[in-house]
Formats: C-alpha cells, sequence, structure tokens
C-alpha cells in the first residue's frame, strides 16, 4: 500500500527532473536558432526581447561570398567525408578489437584491454609534434585521409571497449550453436554476433561521428584549404572587428544538421535487449 500510494508522485518527480533536465539541455540549441535569426541589433539588445523581427539574412552570409569566399560547401562536404570515414573505420577496427577481447581469454588479456583504452588518458596535444612528422613524412597534409587516419587512431580504441561491452551482453552459446549448425568462427560471427550487436554498432556510430564531426585541433594543424572542416572555418568569423555572432549562430545551426539526422537514422537500433530471449535455460 505504500508504495502504491506513493508512485504516482514519484512518477510526477521524475518527470519533471526530466523536463527540467532537458529544457537545461536545449536552452543553447534554442538560443543558437534565435541568433541566427535575429537582427544584429535586437541580439545584443538588453533584455533579450520576445517578439522579434526575424531574417534570414545571416544563412545567405554563410552561403554566399560574404563569408569563406562562396566554399562554404565545400567545407561542409570535407567534413562529411572525414567523419563518415573515420566512423567506418572506427567501429570496423572497434568491433574486430571488441569481439576479439570479449570471446578469447589469454594470459594477460586484461592487460591488454587496459593498454586499449590507455590511449585515451592522454592528452591529443601530447601527439602533435609527432604526428606532424609523420604526416609530413607521408605527404598527406591537408588530405581527407590524413585526418581520417588520426580520427580512427583515436577513437577506435574507444570503439573498441564499446564494442566490447555490447559483445559480453551476447550470449556465446548463439555462436556454439551456430558453429555446431556448420559455421566457422567468422561465420558464426557475421551471422550471429554481428546483427544481434546493432545496438551496439549503432551507438558507437554515433557517438564516433559525433566526435569526427567536432574535432577542431587537429583539423586546424593538419589542414588549411583543401581538407578544412567546418569547426576550423569557423573561426574565420572571429575578425579585429569582432565576432559575427549571426553567421556564426547560423552556420552552428546548419553544422549540427547532419550529426542530428545521422542519430535520428539510427536511433530504432539503439534499443537495447535484442539478446533477450535468444537462449533458454
Amino acid at each position: 500500500m505504500y508504495q502504491t500510494r506513493y508512485k504516482p508522485i514519484q512518477r510526477l518527480m521524475f518527470f519533471w527532473l526530466l523536463l527540467i533536465f532537458l529544457l537545461w539541455s536545449l536552452l543553447p540549441v534554442f538560443w543558437t536558432i534565435r541568433m541566427s535569426i535575429m537582427h544584429k541589433v535586437d541580439a545584443f539588445t538588453l533584455p533579450p526581447p520576445l517578439v522579434f523581427e526575424t531574417t534570414l539574412n545571416h544563412y545567405g552570409d554563410i552561403f554566399s561570398k560574404t563569408f569563406f569566399g562562396g566554399r562554404f560547401f565545400h567545407y561542409f562536404f570535407n567534413s562529411t567525408t572525414i567523419a563518415s570515414g573515420a566512423t567506418i573505420l572506427s567501429v570496423a577496427l572497434g568491433s574486430l578489437g571488441g569481439y576479439s577481447l570479449s570471446r578469447f581469454k589469454f594470459r594477460g588479456d586484461k592487460f591488454l584491454a587496459f593498454s586499449v583504452i590507455a590511449s585515451r588518458m592522454m592528452p591529443p596535444i601530447a601527439f602533435a609534434i609527432p604526428l606532424f612528422f609523420l604526416i609530413r613524412g607521408w605527404k598527406i597534409y591537408d588530405t581527407h585521409i590524413c585526418l581520417i587516419v588520426i580520427y580512427t587512431a583515436f577513437h577506435a580504441p574507444f570503439a573498441t571497449w564499446m564494442m566490447k561491452g555490447f559483445f559480453d551482453e551476447i550470449p556465446i552459446h548463439v555462436e556454439e550453436a551456430a558453429m555446431v549448425d556448420g559455421c566457422s568462427r567468422l561465420g558464426a560471427f557475421l551471422r550471429t554476433t554481428l546483427p544481434l550487436s546493432a545496438p551496439g554498432f549503432a551507438a558507437t556510430a554515433v557517438y564516433n561521428f559525433i566526435l569526427s564531426w567536432n574535432e577542431f585541433l587537429f583539423a586546424l594543424m593538419f589542414t588549411s584549404v583543401k581538407a578544412k572542416t567546418l569547426p576550423v572555418a569557423a573561426v574565420e568569423l572571429i575578425g579585429e572587428a569582432g565576432v559575427e555572432w549571426g553567421p556564426m549562430a547560423a552556420m552552428g545551426t546548419v553544422s549540427v544538421l547532419p550529426a542530428i539526422i545521422f542519430t535520428l537514422t539510427s536511433q530504432r537500433y539503439l534499443v537495447r535487449g535484442l539478446t533477450l530471449g535468444a537462449v533458454k535455460g
């Protein structure tokens, strides 16, 4: 009776806490979109006006030659290509590494697993100088492959640990049953484990795509014109006269769309528990 009596109140409190957290999280997004459609005078008015005249001039400015010399879509293509390539490679390597760490037990396996994730503990700036000499030696400076390789090297370890966690939740009996039916180890992995780990693939891919899309340090260091990405191009809106807040807000609004679209298209795979009931007994 006690739990039944207070359960509606607990649900109501939980709902309001989630609502407050949602509003707090979406406030920067709402403010960015709001500033992107405001005139410069209204944007700096204190207190901020609740009703204002909207304009799309800021979007026209970033698409035209007013800013970036008309190369916005070039930077957009660079970001999309680099983020997609790094995500595909990171998830592919992470799935193989995570499967190996999850299924094969040997002496030193825990130390190896820790060594994989330990590479994420080092700050990226510590690798800047060695990477510069490598990139210069390979002659891939200011190319897509340059950033794809760097992002894959930094994101694959975390992808490995994420995929390992999902593979640990998939019963090994599913693979054993497939191998009894005639599948090899690789065949069992491709036909049973891989489809069942679709939520893990989706979560890992979304995480890696967002990291690659937003990365700034290496994109700034190892690109100049040909492979420049949107985060680096956004710095051009900061000049001696000040910051172009309207165009920067418009650019931020447009830049976040690919990540949102990719997340929405992957959301149906983000549901956990696909392996429940796969093995009985």
